[in-house]
């Protein structure tokens, strides 16, 4: 006889796998702007608050103009939003792997990731305005919250001894493993 919360952790199991199936159907983005339309683009939005934009609309002489202005609000939101999204495939990859591993290790792991939201995006490169858009490291992120500092630590040595296999040269792990 099955326990009631094996039954609940069998229907999760389910629901997470026709969510893949639709992430796997999904059309992914692909980048279509160069990195200097990006990063112009960037620039551009965070050069200009809310309330900068807001100033040139109503200083518009007619409505022309300020369908301009609109248009090229528009045109920087549709660049910077399709950098955005480009990073929804590969922050997807790392999520399953995330899952895999972590659920090997603990099973009722939870598995969360998240994309920058685009006004997140516009206070970040205007509060540090040396920073181009294709450079941000954190548009994408994902996590693990595991049952115990022990869980924890299990699986950071897996991703260490995944990430020490791999065959490109990539900067290795800040060396944090405090997680008391």
């Amino acid at each position: 006889m099955q326990k009631p919360y094996q039954e609940e952790y069998q229907l999760a199991l389910a629901s997470e796998e026709l969510v893949c199936e639709w992430w796997e159907a999904r059309a992914w983005s692909a980048r279509i702007y160069s990195k200097g339309q990006i990063d112009r683009a960037g620039a551009a939005l965070a050069a200009m608050t809310l309330e900068d934009w807001t100033a040139r609309a109503d200083s518009a002489h007619d409505l022309a103009e300020f369908g301009e202005l609109f248009k090229e609000r528009q045109e920087l939101i549709t660049i910077v939003d399709n950098w955005r999204a480009c990073h929804a495939y590969p922050l997807q990859v790392v999520k399953m792997t995330l899952l895999n591993r972590a659920r090997k290790i603990d099973p009722n792991a939870l598995i969360a990731q998240r994309l920058k939201r685009r006004p997140s995006i516009e206070i970040k490169l205007r509060d540090n305005p040396h920073m181009k858009l294709s450079q941000m490291h954190d548009i994408g992120g994902s996590r693990a919250v595991l049952s115990t500092v022990k869980h924890v630590r299990k699986l950071v040595d897996k991703w260490k001894e995944f990430h020490a296999k791999s065959p490109k040269d990539r900067s290795d792990w800040d060396g944090s493993d405090d997680f008391d």
